[in-house]
């Protein structure tokens, strides 16, 4: 098991599509913080914050990626299911095509190859939703101070979000478990969401849209509903938070868990009884 997941991380790691993901992944970091709208671009910016009290400088809590209410945060995270399956989403339909998943299961056990194959997708979809965001907070701090976030401002996450005393109290540690336990997490999941449409469709293109697909249908039929519903909202990985008030702590781990859950079942019980000549 050891083996095949190494093998399969070094595929990863080795393909065009997660480099390109990574490459949009810092557009949208450049966007941010040299862009028409970029946190650098106004000379002003970093002397005060307009319509407070024109003295308190910004700070990187009300002005890195995550917690930024503008263009490239809401285009980040509305694209982030796309962006998490991109990389090796489609992996296990093109092992079929090329022969490869045929010659692996002849040499290792079958349920050993796909449970290496739904680890690395996972952690591909995580690494590239994570990473980006991680290295803009991390930038922010290059160029802006990290005063303590304070409720009395509103300019950041409402202060009836998931884990807002947290921010408040202890910025760093809601912005690490956000980022490791919430958007890697369900970068993961969209990842894995992509490769359980390996055996429902015969396209790798549509395989990788599978997961944004899936998520808009969701919203969809959640905003047609006459009764309350869970909401499944497209911008649920965003820190800012900018649907508290409809969004529980027990939403995203129903959320999580339903997502894991079924594309667990499908890919690994299709294909382990599933002929994998096609």
């Amino acid at each position: 098991m050891r083996q095949i997941f190494r093998l399969e991380m070094k595929r990863v790691f080795s393909s065009k599509e997660f480099w390109l993901v990574l490459g949009v992944g810092l557009l949208f970091i450049l966007a941010h913080l040299f862009g028409k709208e970029g946190i650098l671009a106004d000379s002003e910016f970093n002397r005060s914050i307009e319509g407070v009290n024109g003295i308190e400088p910004h700070s990187v809590w009300y002005s890195w990626l995550g917690l930024s209410p503008g263009t490239e945060n809401y285009l980040y995270f509305s694209l982030a299911p796309l962006l998490a399956a991109i990389p090796y989403a489609a992996s296990g339909w093109k092992d079929i095509k090329s022969g490869y998943q045929k010659q692996m299961v002849m040499r290792v056990p079958r349920k050993t190859y796909f449970l290496a194959k739904y680890a690395a997708v996972f952690l591909s979809g995580g690494i590239v939703i994570t990473v980006p965001l991680l290295l803009d907070f991390l930038l922010c701090h290059c160029f802006l101070p990290a005063y303590r976030p304070l409720a009395a401002y509103g300019l950041s996450i409402v202060t009836d979000a998931v884990g807002s005393e947290l921010f408040y109290t202890h910025p760093y540690l809601y912005v690490f478990l956000f980022l490791f336990f919430i958007d890697f997490l369900f970068g993961g999941a969209y990842a894995c969401l992509g490769l359980s449409a390996t055996y429902l469709l015969e396209n790798s293109v549509l395989i990788q849209f599978f997961p944004y697909i899936v998520q808009t249908i969701l919203v969809f039929l959640c905003d047609l509903c006459p009764f309350p519903v869970w909401p499944f909202l497209v911008n649920k990985m965003n820190p800012y938070q900018p649907y508290a008030e409809s969004v529980g702590a027990e939403h995203y781990l129903i959320h999580l868990l339903l997502f894991i859950g079924v594309s667990f079942a499908v890919y690994l019980r299709r294909g382990k009884y599933r002929e994998i000549y096609r």
